[in-house]
């Protein structure tokens, strides 16, 4: 989202006194604008997860509330019949101290765009949606042809989110392809991507 467009939300949603949640568990390294919570601190809950991005066996999420929030989120934490890890706690504890935790997430940020960057190269027929510092990208396309995409890849052995899973409209015709940068290695995800921008020269030009 652009500084406008998120401007845009927090005014909104002061209009109309409603609260934000804000997802940041894939913000991997500092992305182009400020996330929703810097802009409305009063007002948003920002989630993260040190899992995805430093790494998976870091099972510890972290929990930004307004200030009026603090103390029902702390008795809402408490009640939970579980809790992280202490040992992870420890370790997360030591590689802030240390300068770990930064270097991995520049390492991850670096990945990130050499990924962005492959995906951008190989399905360059196609009007690929793919920011630098994300672990996914967005194929736009009309609802059949994202369908027909699905399928095709299916074919070629490759799993792509099918449209239907990140369509909050059943019956909207705009729709499209997620496609996973993040979890192949390196080599199966430049196949893969080989292979899908086969399938794309296929299709009808994308809607606008």
């Amino acid at each position: 989202m652009s500084a406008a467009r998120r401007r845009a939300i927090v005014e909104v949603c002061r209009a109309h006194d409603v609260h934000i949640v804000e997802d940041g568990v894939y913000q991997a390294g500092a992305g182009e604008e400020p996330p929703l919570v810097t802009l409305a601190p009063d007002r948003c809950l920002w989630a993260g997860s040190l899992s995805k991005t430093v790494s998976p066996g870091l099972r510890v999420g972290v929990l930004v509330v307004p200030p009026d929030m603090v103390q029902s989120a702390s008795f809402a934490l408490q009640a939970l019949p579980f809790t992280p890890s202490p040992l992870s706690c420890a370790v997360i504890e030591d590689w802030l101290a240390n300068g770990t935790i930064d270097a991995v997430g520049a390492e991850l940020t670096a990945e990130a765009a050499r990924r962005a960057d492959l995906a951008t190269a190989l399905l360059r027929n196609r009007p690929l949606i793919c920011r630098p510092t994300a672990y996914h990208a967005w194929l736009p396309l009309p609802r059949q042809a994202a369908e027909r995409f699905t399928a095709a890849a299916a074919g070629l052995g490759i799993a792509v989110t099918p449209p239907q899973a990140v369509m909050t409209d059943p019956d909207d015709d705009d729709s499209g392809i997620r496609l996973c940068l993040g979890g192949p290695a390196l080599r199966d995800l430049t196949r893969a991507l080989t292979l899908l921008s086969g399938i794309g020269q296929e299709l009808p030009p994308v809607m606008r």
